[in-house]
């Protein structure tokens, strides 16, 4: 480890591929279960991402136990900044959740890689390709496809529910960019265990 800098483990792209590609799938299943509380007035989007804050802070409380150095940030402000914008995003997406269909609160959140390019080079510096602003153009093309009523009479005509969702996505884009650049000087860990409290604080 050299300059402040965080050393990684070797990297694996496949198992990274898969563990993605499963979280995408539970996240995407979790969020069905969620709409049938909510349909079912058993609970609302504030109990959901109450109980994912709370799980994830009790899940992370041995693994700081077993290394207090989790929290101790080497970047604090970097850290910080990715908790608040991921807590963020989860409050829109779940009410988005709540108040539109589980179809149109997935497809509009799923719109948030689209979004990183517009935030990674004034976070992480790194250069954007021209041809995502083609991406991005059609991209919202397919937003609108999503969202518009029936009936346009105004912008109030959009649900608010798809609104949230889609703020989520760009929200989440930016999150995505603190991300990467967090993650050059503190572990995943440490990330982790402010996210989660954050959230547990903010919902409380």
């Amino acid at each position: 480890m050299s300059g402040g800098a965080l050393a990684y483990p070797a990297q694996r792209p496949l198992l990274g591929t898969i563990a993605i590609l499963l979280s995408t799938i539970l996240f995407a299943a979790a969020t069905v279960g969620v709409k049938l509380a909510t349909l079912q007035g058993e609970s609302s989007a504030i109990h959901v991402t109450m109980a994912r804050f709370l799980l994830g802070t009790i899940i992370m409380i041995p693994a700081v136990i077993r290394d207090p150095s989790l929290i101790r940030p080497r970047e604090p402000r970097w850290v910080w900044l990715r908790a608040v914008s991921n807590v963020i995003a989860v409050f829109l997406f779940f009410y988005g959740v709540q108040l539109t269909t589980v179809s149109k609160a997935n497809l509009l959140n799923m719109t948030y890689p689209v979004f990183v390019f517009l935030f990674a080079p004034f976070i992480t510096k790194e250069r954007t390709n021209p041809i995502l602003i083609l991406f991005l153009f059609l991209t919202m093309i397919g937003v609108w496809n999503v969202v518009r009523p029936d009936e346009l009479t105004s912008w109030r005509s959009v649900a608010t529910g798809d609104v949230l969702a889609f703020g989520s996505a760009l929200v989440a884009g930016f999150a995505i960019s603190v991300l990467r650049r967090t993650r050059r000087y503190d572990s995943g860990g440490t990330v982790l265990f402010y996210m989660m409290v954050v959230g547990l604080v903010a919902n409380a």
